[in-house]
C-alpha cells in the first residue's frame, strides 16, 4: 500500500462503494427531513392536546369523543416519531462504515505525509541531539581540565606567595585560568539547557509520532480491505454457496459470514511487507 492511489482492479468496487454511499445518503438526508416534520407535528398537536385538556371542565371524569380522536393523532405522530429515530439509529452503522470507506484513500494520504513529516523531524532532531550531547561533553571537559588546572596554579600561587618575602602579584596563569573557567562555565550551562530543550521536544515528538502511526495503520487496514473485498468480488458467489451449504447442515450457521484459514507460512511475509510499509528514520 504504497500510496492513495486505487489500483485499477479494485476502482469498480470502489465506484460500486460511493454509489452505494450517495443512494444512503439521499435516503438517511430524506428520512431526517420526514423525521424533522413529523417531530415538529407532533409537538404542535401535542400542544394542541394539552390546550384542550386545559379547557376541559376540571369536574369531568369522562374524555369527550374530540379529546379521544386527537389523542389517538397524538399517539400515531410520537409512534411515527419513534419509528423513524429506530430506523436512522440502524441505518446509522451502515452508513458510516461507507463512509470510512469511501473517505480512506484520502485519509490515508493524509496519515501518510503526516508520519513521514514526523519521522524526518525526529531525524532532523536526533542529529541536532548528538552535536549538542558532543558540545555538552567537550565543554564539561574544558570545565573539568580548567578546574584541575586552577587548583594546581592556586596551590603553586600558594607556594610562591609563603616563600617570598616581595611584593606578592597574582601569577598571570592563574588569572587566565579563572578568566577561561569563568566563561566556559556558562557557556556549559548553556548546552545542557540546550540539550535539555532538545530532549524534552524529542519525547513530546515520539508521543506525536506514535498517534500518526495510529491514524496510519487504522487508514492503511481500510484500504487493504477495500483491496481484499475488491478482489473477492469475483468469487463472492462461490462464498454465497459455501455458507448456504453449511446451513442446510448446520442450522445455527451464520449465513451472512464464512470463515476462512489462512496457511500460517503467509502471515510472516505479510507481517514483513506491512512493517516495510511504515515510514521509519
Amino acid at each position: 500500500m504504497k500510496s492513495s492511489q486505487i489500483p485499477t482492479t479494485i476502482n469498480d468496487y470502489y465506484a460500486s462503494v460511493k454509489a452505494r454511499h450517495n443512494d444512503m445518503n439521499r435516503e438517511l438526508e430524506a428520512t431526517q427531513a420526514e423525521l424533522a416534520s413529523v417531530r415538529a407535528e407532533y409537538d404542535r398537536e401535542k400542544a394542541i392536546h394539552r390546550q384542550m385538556m386545559d379547557s376541559a371542565p376540571k369536574l369531568s371524569l369522562s374524555t369527550s369523543k374530540r379529546e379521544s380522536d386527537h389523542l389517538d393523532v397524538v399517539s400515531l405522530l410520537n409512534n411515527r416519531v419513534g419509528s423513524l429515530e429506530r430506523y436512522i439509529g440502524q441505518f446509522q452503522p451502515r452508513f458510516q462504515k461507507l463512509r470510512r470507506i469511501i473517505e480512506a484513500p484520502v485519509r490515508f494520504e493524509q496519515a501518510q505525509t503526516e508520519l513521514v513529516g514526523l519521522v524526518e523531524q525526529r531525524t532532523s532532531l536526533a542529529q541536532e541531539r548528538k552535536a549538542a550531547e558532543a558540545l555538552v561533553a567537550k565543554l564539561s571537559q574544558v570545565v573539568a581540565d580548567l578546574q584541575a588546572s586552577l587548583l594546581s596554579a592556586e596551590k603553586s600561587a600558594t607556594v610562591l606567595l609563603t616563600d617570598s618575602d616581595a611584593d606578592f602579584n597574582l601569577p598571570e596563569a592563574l588569572i587566565k585560568i579563572e578568566v577561561e573557567l569563568r566563561l566556559a562555565k556558562p557557556a556549559l550551562a548553556d548546552a545542557q539547557n540546550k540539550l535539555a530543550e532538545i530532549v524534552t521536544r524529542t519525547k513530546d515528538l515520539q508521543e506525536l509520532i506514535k498517534e500518526s502511526e495510529r491514524l496510519f495503520v487504522d487508514a492503511r487496514y481500510v484500504m487493504v480491505e477495500i483491496e481484499l473485498h475488491a478482489h473477492l468480488l469475483p468469487i463472492m458467489n462461490l462464498f454465497a454457496r459455501a455458507t448456504v451449504a453449511r446451513h442446510q447442515f448446520d442450522f445455527e450457521a451464520d449465513l451472512s459470514k464464512f470463515d476462512i484459514d489462512i496457511p500460517r507460512e503467509l502471515i510472516a511475509p505479510a507481517e514483513l511487507e506491512l512493517a516495510a510499509e511504515l515510514p521509519t528514520a
